[in-house]
């Protein structure tokens, strides 16, 4: 019996839509997110990016997002304080399923997705003081995460419409301390 509704339920979300003739199935999307990488020791930032993603089914979508950013770490050190300057990458996959509204017109989405992040340091020299200097060498480092949101659409026009994406980042392995992004763009359709 379980099997059987899994099937209906899988056929009911994969089985194309008639109204897919009016939408796109395909599109890209230039990004903005302001995000909080706190659980790998970075805080608040802007990130700009890009996204793709595909329409399964009337209400499924799959999608996968690059986004590039900045972030500057202030230690302290003797006599005052220094900073190092970051560059991040975080690399995504989510799922959509669409859970008020229609494809086409103005809707919310259920997100679900995973990814990962990579940071990168450039080598930095510290002043000690009376001691000298010493230099840290650059290094990087890769945290994978899962996440969970919803995703806001409304329709601009026939190919064009504005997304707005909330989301919540764990950092894996799991902690009770979660980071927050808000993302948002617009979404093109190409075919």
């Amino acid at each position: 019996m379980r099997s059987t509704l899994f099937v209906i339920l899988l056929s009911t979300l994969l089985t194309p839509d008639s109204s897919l003739c009016q939408e796109h199935s395909l599109y890209l999307s230039p990004l903005l997110s302001y995000d909080s990488f706190r659980t790998p020791g970075f805080d608040f930032g802007f990130d700009f990016g890009a996204g793709a993603g595909f329409r399964i089914s009337h209400s499924l979508v799959i999608s996968g997002s690059v986004a590039l950013g900045g972030r500057t770490v202030t230690f302290d050190v003797i006599g005052g304080s220094q900073s190092l300057s970051a560059r991040i990458v975080a690399i995504g996959g989510s799922l959509e399923v669409l859970i008020l509204g229609r494809p086409g017109g103005a809707g919310v989405a259920a997100t679900f997705g995973a990814g990962r992040i990579s940071s990168t340091f450039d080598a930095h020299t510290v002043s000690l003081g009376a001691l000298g200097s010493v230099t840290l060498p650059g290094h990087s480092s890769a945290r994978s995460f899962v996440q969970t949101g919803v995703a806001g659409e409304i329709p601009l026009g026939a190919d064009v419409a504005v997304v707005v994406i909330p989301s919540v980042r764990f950092f894996t392995p799991l902690s009770s301390s979660a980071d927050f992004s808000l993302a948002g763009g617009l979404r093109v359709g190409i075919f």
